[in-house]
């Protein structure tokens, strides 16, 4: 399926400025169905995929990021398709940080992306991917710590809100590689973001990703004040210890260990 995906994005890509919201939907569909099947592809599944995903944002952000429904699902897809390529393929992921033409460009276009105000869930993406491709460095000194890390939060509590737990989760998915960094942890409290954090890591069940970001806070001096005094989070990180999802019991005793340190 993929290889005759990828001849018929061939044919299109040089008519790419008279793509039409069908065209484009029948595009997407196919995408979004081979997302959640990256990490079990097979290395030239996902080289194809790679480069099918690459070609394409390379050409249609030439158009700019238009309100159109269906350009801005392709879009939005086409970056978690280059995002979980990155995660899942360390091969591919060093070919686009060492291949620096591509990747200028791929980073323009991103950086674009990122601070187009129209559509945060595109933002959120592309703030994401950039991390993943950029050194710690040069991210923090083409971003706003500030707002990046507003960003996410905004998001992140929206989703909780609104009952939405796989878009938080998808939220934090994005959020972990970034919250590595000092600065942003130092947002993270001075925008009061953390005790949401733990109490969606509390409310659910058996889901390592929000104990991971937690986790990660015990490092800052704050961060692991404001989790250590809550008694009532603490009682449920013991009780997580003894888990039998093994991702869960280690952030748990991790937690453990960083607050009783």
């Amino acid at each position: 399926m993929l290889h005759q995906y990828n001849e018929i994005l061939s044919e299109l890509l040089p008519h790419i400025k008279n793509w039409t919201s069908p065209v484009m939907s029948c595009l997407f569909f196919p995408m979004k169905f081979i997302l959640p099947a990256i990490p079990s592809l097979s290395y030239e599944q996902r080289r194809l995929m790679f480069n099918i995903i690459l070609a394409l944002l390379l050409r249609i952000q030439g158009n700019g990021l238009n309100t159109d429904v269906a350009h801005v699902k392709l879009i939005y897809v086409s970056l978690c398709l280059l995002i979980e390529i990155v995660r899942s393929d360390g091969v591919l992921s060093n070919q686009l940080k060492n291949e620096t033409e591509e990747k200028s460009d791929l980073i323009k276009i991103l950086s674009s992306l990122s601070k187009n105000g129209s559509n945060e869930q595109i933002q959120l993406k592309a703030v994401e991917l950039i991390s993943l491709l950029v050194p710690e460095d040069e991210f923090r000194k083409e971003n706003n710590t500030e707002s990046v890390t507003g960003l996410f939060v905004k998001n992140f509590n929206a989703a909780v809100r609104d009952g939405e737990s796989k878009n938080a989760d998808e939220v934090l998915e994005g959020f972990r590689d970034l919250i590595q960094n000092d600065d942003v942890q130092e947002e993270v409290m001075k925008q009061d973001a953390l005790p949401s954090i733990m109490k969606f890591a509390k409310e659910s069940k058996d889901d390592p990703l929000p104990l991971e970001v937690v986790y990660t806070m015990t490092f800052n001096k704050d961060g692991n004040k404001t989790i250590r005094e809550d008694k009532e989070f603490v009682d449920h990180v013991k009780l997580l210890r003894d888990s039998e999802m093994r991702d869960v019991s280690k952030l748990a005793h991790g937690i453990m260990w960083k607050i009783e340190d």
